[in-house]
């Protein structure tokens, strides 16, 4: 029983990191909306601080960027985590011995999972769609 509230939780930590990504979406533009970089550096390329910056390259929201890492290392981690969790689940049930209560507690933390996995990619798609257009 705790197992199943243990894969549970975990299920909701990794929709909850996908929510928070695809919310993560909406506020980066907002968050590169200034390329700070490019105005101080401007007039002054050829000081020490300014020296191998690119002026097209945003070190917020750039393919480098602070956003893009994130976003994809956020990514990777719910995608992991909810593929820990589908498997997890899977074996539950199918060790479930007909327990009706166990398999119903499986498929919703497959459901959950799955869920997850699918706002991961949708989220990562869409930041990556709207850091390719700024």
């Amino acid at each position: 029983m705790g197992s199943m509230r243990l894969k549970s939780t975990v299920a909701a930590i990794a929709a909850v990191l996908g929510l928070f990504m695809f919310f993560g979406v909406l506020l980066s533009p907002t968050v590169g909306a200034q390329d700070v970089v490019s105005l101080a550096c401007k007039g002054a390329e050829g000081s020490d601080l300014c020296k191998g910056v690119d002026p097209g390259t945003n070190p917020i929201i750039g393919p480098e960027g602070i956003v893009t890492k994130a976003t994809s290392l956020l990514a990777v981690v719910t995608a992991v985590i909810a593929v820990i969790v589908i498997i997890v689940a899977g074996l539950s049930m199918t060790t479930s011995s007909g327990n009706p209560q166990a398999i119903t507690q499986a498929r919703d933390a497959i459901i959950y999972a799955a869920v997850a996995l699918g706002v991961a990619a949708l989220a990562q798609t869409f930041v990556v769609f709207i850091l390719s257009k700024l």
